[in-house]
């Protein structure tokens, strides 16, 4: 499941940090988050795809680099 939200802060402000965007995905075993928050949308939400891409790259790395140790560790025991 993916969630998506892009809200404005705030009714009365009208500089700085005014817009927010939160993007979750939701896996089997985990909760990807990424947030960002700035003054123009468009690019908040462009921040937040990039960290969510980061994000998803270092949990695939660090899945993947688990299954490679585990494959490794029983071929060094099947070779004993």
């Amino acid at each position: 499941e993916v969630f998506v939200e892009v809200e404005k802060i705030t009714k009365h402000h009208r500089k700085g940090d005014v817009f927010n965007a939160e993007i979750i995905v939701v896996l089997p075993s985990k909760k990807l988050v990424a947030k960002a928050h700035g003054n123009n949308m468009l690019k908040i939400i462009v921040d937040a795809k990039d960290e969510m891409e980061r994000e998803i790259k270092k949990y695939k790395f660090k899945v993947t680099g688990l299954v490679r140790r585990k494959q490794k560790k029983m071929k060094n025991l099947l070779d004993m």
